[in-house]
């Protein structure tokens, strides 16, 4: 008996000590030495305190020593390890080749942009234009694809950079004469791809993610820039010169050591590692702001939960994540089952069931239905973060967040298969405190889209029917429904068109693409002016925003579309390509103007009056308004 209640004594102590440092342990400015751990050789003496302050006033801390921070760390370990949150990693390094040279001559008509979230707020993609040239990023290379003047059309690939150490670039800039590359290295699977009659299959590395941001001159294609970052990238936004990337690290090493984040292979100093000591940080979020005019930079970062999503105005990022563990939680349910415990004393059956009650504290803990949502604070290069809540609920993508006269805007689905609600909360963006809710909407429904456009909120949810809610948040207290329509299938995009349209792409519920048009200058009695429906099945905008292209000024949109393969012999449609929507800007009705035959086309862009198509493997030119093809670029061959 005495055996068991030393075992049972024991498992209970090295749980509550390593929980009372990670949550108590880091207040006290005096560095705390409770925990040996091994550390990454790469890092620099325990001794270098990085200065500053360890509270910063709105609940955020940062650590004073590296000591403190491997403490920390390792106390965060213990119960992540006991929850099976953590994943040793190994850092890695990088490489280049270049080819050829382009000339950029004469000033360039006008072209398409990236579909971008927030106005003067620029997100990368695998294709970009500057007018005169066509960047594509596809593997580990990117194509500069000659396109201007328009005609003839000269199409052709001027140069290739070949990233030959890299694992995959994930996305492009081209901004002020400087082409950004970003591009990753280390653990990665990389899907299928189909290229003509040749697959690539899928390949594996086993180095822990680092993301490098490679500055050229577009012109010349000189790298000026080489920055490296640790982690995996998740996201990077573009305002002026000042470029934000973000990328996410696990804090456990291999071999039981513990990571810190590298920028140039230099750790951080701990003075700019933050935390919430009410949270458990498993994860480095790293944010590095680059000047690309100079080449300056700057990092931060801040131990939370998995990264998920960003959104980010000109003064503020926010990070979305989920899984999280909410250290505080944690205490109260181990101090819960103590206190049982004591009261009933210990024998062999009650140590089984402290073990059982602490396995459940954790893993109850460790909630996928909650959304925390992390404020960054955009001071220069430097993001620093002021603020953090969790919601009750998970977001669907980017555009369920929204930032608007000193008020975040989140949607949020709360529950899984019928048993799901809806909720809208309206946040203060200084310290993310709720200001007001809407909750309740559309029981046994999900969110399948959302759009913010100044005061109101649209709302798309979907079980067996579409219903597009308008919801007013004039006064952020009190949020409100105005109106609603149904239609059959569903949106998972939707744009703003004008100050009357809303268009809304997705599918029917016989799963073919459809585009809509709402009207929704009355938001009490939002109506359908028009809508197509397609024959294919899928398009690449059901995931991914930046493939939904418009001409305001010629009145199109370009929607890349795929036809199903058991559907094909029947069909005299294209196997794929980009599908050409005109839009009447007085009614906003639809109509097919097009199909542009492009099998696997991910992107439909314009300079003047071409369009381009893009795919991995090929680009390819059409006039308009005839489309009729005028010329090619083959990317790979095969």
């Amino acid at each position: 008996m005495d055996k068991v209640r030393i075992l049972a004594a024991s498992m209970l102590l090295t749980l509550m000590v390593a929980g009372f440092l990670a949550a108590y342990a880091f207040r006290s400015r005096s560095s705390v030495k409770t925990v040996t751990v091994t550390v990454t050789s790469n890092l620099p003496p325990s001794n270098n305190t990085g200065g500053g302050e360890l509270s910063l006033g709105t609940g955020v801390s940062r650590f004073l020593s590296y000591d403190q921070l491997a403490s920390y760390l390792e106390a965060s370990r213990v119960i992540s390890l006991a929850a099976g949150l953590s994943r040793p990693m190994i850092l890695g390094g990088v490489g280049l080749e270049i080819k050829a040279t382009p000339t950029v001559t004469s000033a360039a008509p006008s072209h398409s942009e990236t579909n971008v979230q927030v106005e003067g707020v620029d997100e990368a993609d695998i294709a970009k234009t500057d007018g005169h040239y066509l960047y594509v990023a596809s593997g580990n290379k990117v194509w500069f694809v000659e396109a201007y003047p328009p005609s003839p059309v000269k199409l052709s690939v001027e140069r290739v950079l070949v990233l030959s150490s890299y694992t995959r670039v994930d996305g492009l800039f081209v901004s002020q004469g400087r082409l950004i590359v970003l591009a990753e290295k280390g653990f990665r699977i990389i899907p299928l791809i189909r290229l003509g009659s040749t697959p690539f299959k899928a390949t594996l590395s086993y180095e822990a993610p680092s993301t490098h941001i490679l500055v050229y001159n577009a012109s010349t294609a000189d790298l000026l820039y080489n920055v490296s970052v640790s982690g995996r990238y998740v996201a990077s936004r573009l305002v002026g010169n000042a470029l934000y990337v973000v990328t996410s690290q696990p804090v456990a090493g291999v071999n039981g050591s513990l990571s810190l984040p590298l920028v140039d292979g230099e750790a951080l100093k701990p003075g700019n590692i933050y935390y919430f000591p009410e949270q458990m940080g498993l994860m480095y979020t790293i944010v590095t702001g680059l000047n690309i005019t100079d080449g300056s930079h700057k990092a931060e970062a801040l131990l939370t939960s998995y990264a998920g999503r960003i959104y980010m105005t000109q003064h503020n990022l926010y990070v979305v994540s989920s899984g999280f563990m909410n250290f505080t939680d944690v205490m109260l349910r181990i101090n819960n089952v103590v206190r049982k415990t004591n009261a009933s004393g210990i024998n062999a059956w009650k140590a089984l069931e402290i073990v059982a009650g602490l396995e459940k504290a954790l893993s109850s803990s460790r909630s996928y239905d909650k959304t925390a949502v992390y404020r960054f604070s955009l001071k220069g290069l430097s993001a620093v973060p002021e603020a953090s809540t969790v919601l009750e609920g998970r977001i669907l993508d980017q555009f369920s967040v929204d930032e608007y006269e000193g008020y975040l805007r989140v949607a949020v689905t709360v529950g899984w298969g019928r048993n799901t609600t809806n909720a809208l909360y309206v946040l203060n963006a200084s310290d993310l405190s709720v200001a007001g809710k809407l909750s309740g909407l559309a029981e046994g429904e999900r969110v399948y889209a959302a759009r913010y456009v100044g005061k109101l909120c649209f709302l798309v949810t979907y079980r067996q029917v579409d219903p597009l809610f308008a919801i007013d948040l004039s006064s952020p207290e009190k949020p409100k429904v105005l109106g609603y329509v149904k239609m059959p299938g569903f949106s998972e995009y939707l744009h703003p068109y004008g100050d009357r349209f809303l268009i809304g792409v997705g599918l029917t519920d016989d799963h073919r693409v459809k585009i809509a048009v709402f009207d929704v200058s009355d938001p009490t009695r939002p109506t359908v002016v028009g809508e197509v429906e397609t024959n294919y099945s899928y398009t690449p905008i059901q995931w991914d925003h930046k493939a939904f292209t418009i001409n305001n000024d010629e009145g199109y949109l370009l929607i890349p579309v795929a036809w199903p393969r058991t559907r094909m012999a029947a069909s005299s449609l294209p196997a794929g390509g980009v599908m050409v929507v005109r839009i009447d800007n007085a009614t906003g009705r639809i109509t097919v103007a097009g199909v542009l035959d492009h099998r696997d086309a991910l992107r439909g862009m314009y300079i003047g009056d071409v369009i381009y198509t893009v795919s991995y493997r090929m680009v390819k030119a059409f006039q308009y308004p005839g489309l009729k093809e005028i010329g090619e670029a083959t990317l790979y061959s095969g």
